[in-house]
C-alpha cells in the first residue's frame, strides 16, 4: 500500500475470515485534514495478505481503542495518524538493532513489487496489487526488474527449442 492508505486503514478494512484487506480511501497525513481520495480509481482494491500477517493484525485489532476517526494505526492520546516521518524513523531503528540495511516504507513497497515480478507472478497482478492506474505505470517504474526477467525467459525459450532439437536426434 501506498502511505497514506495504511494510516487510513479502518476496522472494517479488514477481512480476517478472507484474508483480505479493502483498500477504499486514504489518509491526508501530511496536512492531518482527514480522509482524502485514493490516487486514482485503480487505487481502490482488494488485497489478499499472509495468514500469519493477518493473525498479527487481528491480535491488534481486538486491543485497539476506538478513536475519533476510526484509524487503525494512530499515536497516542490526541488521535492522530502514524507520520511517514515517524513510521521512517521507527523503521530504520528496527533495521539497525537487527543490523539489516536501511530501507524506507515506500522502498518496502517496491521491493514487495519487485520481489513478486522476479518470482514471475504476473505483471498485471501485481500493478492490481499496487493500484497503479495501469500496467504501463508497473512496467515503467519496475523496467529494470523486467529486463532481468526478459533475460531469464530468453534462457528459458532457447532450452525449449534445444531440448526439441535433441529430441529430434534420437
Amino acid at each position: 500500500m501506498r502511505f497514506g492508505e495504511l494510516v487510513g486503514l479502518t476496522k472494517p478494512a479488514f477481512n480476517f475470515k478472507d484474508n483480505t484487506i479493502s483498500i477504499f480511501q486514504a489518509w491526508d497525513y501530511r496536512e492531518g485534514k482527514g480522509y482524502t481520495d485514493l490516487k486514482n480509481t485503480s487505487s481502490e482494491r482488494i488485497i489478499v495478505v499472509e495468514d500469519i500477517v493477518m493473525r498479527l493484525l487481528e491480535e491488534y485489532a481486538k486491543q485497539l481503542k476506538e478513536n475519533e476517526y476510526g484509524l487503525f494505526f494512530y499515536v497516542g492520546g490526541n488521535i492522530k495518524s502514524v507520520t511517514n516521518e515517524d513510521a521512517n524513523k521507527r523503521l530504520k531503528s528496527i533495521l539497525n538493532e537487527l543490523e539489516i540495511q536501511e530501507i524506507t516504507c515506500h522502498g518496502l513497497r517496491h521491493t514487495h513489487a519487485s520481489v513478486l515480478l522476479y518470482e514471475g507472478v504476473d505483471t498485471q497482478y501485481v500493478s492490481e496489487r499496487l493500484g497503479h492506474e495501469t500496467i504501463f505505470t508497473t512496467m515503467h517504474t519496475y523496467a529494470h526488474v523486467l529486463r532481468e526477467l526478459r533475460t531469464r525467459e530468453e534462457q528459458k525459450a532457447l532450452s525449449i527449442y534445444k531440448k526439441m532439437l535433441d529430441k529430434k536426434d534420437v
